[in-house]
């Protein structure tokens, strides 16, 4: 039997996700390499070191935020209303609700993602959708109005070095999603040039967001993901992104 892993990375010290049959909880260590400020981006990557070094990897793997799950009618039955304007599905439902699906993904076993991986790539959170009424109305631009104009610069010319820029586009997709192992480590062995060069460049230093200045590399990897995604020319399908509270 195809065995599927899906982590969910959580910063806090309580109220983890119950691990079960395909899921489990990474709780975010200030000692998880590549570091602090990569958030995030820490459970992929120590998942992605974890079975270079041991070995027997997953079939597929998934990667959830605590905040953010991905959502399908088909998996469990919920009422969800639409949280952003310009991303028509991410949704919301109250957190008691939220800590049923939760409590729904501790038992599940997650046939129903298996069967639908086998018609796609990935199953990949929905996008938001920039315009103008946001800083900018792609991927880059924006993150140079709303971060840091010096860091990107630097995102500006690595990303044109490897060949990811022309896939700039007006959708941000967060690195939510469930895919084949052969795919992740793919996409972790041709977004890690980038994390290096770019981990020497970026460093907040001309930003006034706190929020960017905390945690750098999270917020830079969030951009050159949906530049992957797009690049890759991979099949995916987009899922709900479904939040509590």
């Amino acid at each position: 039997m195809a065995k599927l892993e899906i982590w969910v990375h959580d910063h806090r010290d309580h109220d983890h996700q119950i691990p079960g049959p395909i899921i489990r909880p990474w709780p975010n260590s200030i000692y998880d390499w590549p570091g602090e400020n990569y958030a995030g981006w820490r459970a992929h990557y120590g998942t992605w070191s974890h079975y270079h070094d041991v070995g027997d990897t997953p079939d597929m793997i998934g990667f959830f935020a605590y905040r953010y799950y991905l959502w399908d009618p088909s998996w469990f039955p919920l009422s969800p209303h639409r949280v952003k304007d310009n991303a028509p599905q991410w949704l919301g439902v109250s957190q008691p609700v939220f800590d049923t699906y939760r409590s729904f993904w501790s038992t599940w076993d997650g046939a129903e993602i298996k069967r639908q991986l086998e018609q796609c790539d990935i199953l990949q959170s929905a996008p938001y959708y920039l315009s103008s009424a946001d800083y900018a109305a792609d991927v880059i631009g924006d993150f140079g109005a709303s971060r840091s104009v010096n860091d990107t610069q630097a995102l500006l010319e690595v990303t044109k070095k490897h060949g990811f820029y022309e896939f700039n586009s007006n959708k941000i997709y967060h690195w939510i999603f469930i895919t084949h192992w052969t795919i992740f480590d793919r996409m972790m062995r041709e977004m890690e040039p980038l994390r290096i060069e770019l981990h020497e460049r970026c460093n907040g230093l001309d930003s006034d967001n706190q929020a960017y200045k905390k945690r750098v590399m999270d917020y830079v990897m969030e951009r050159v993901y949906p530049l992957w995604l797009l690049k890759s020319g991979l099949k995916f399908k987009e899922i709900a992104q479904l939040q509590g509270g």
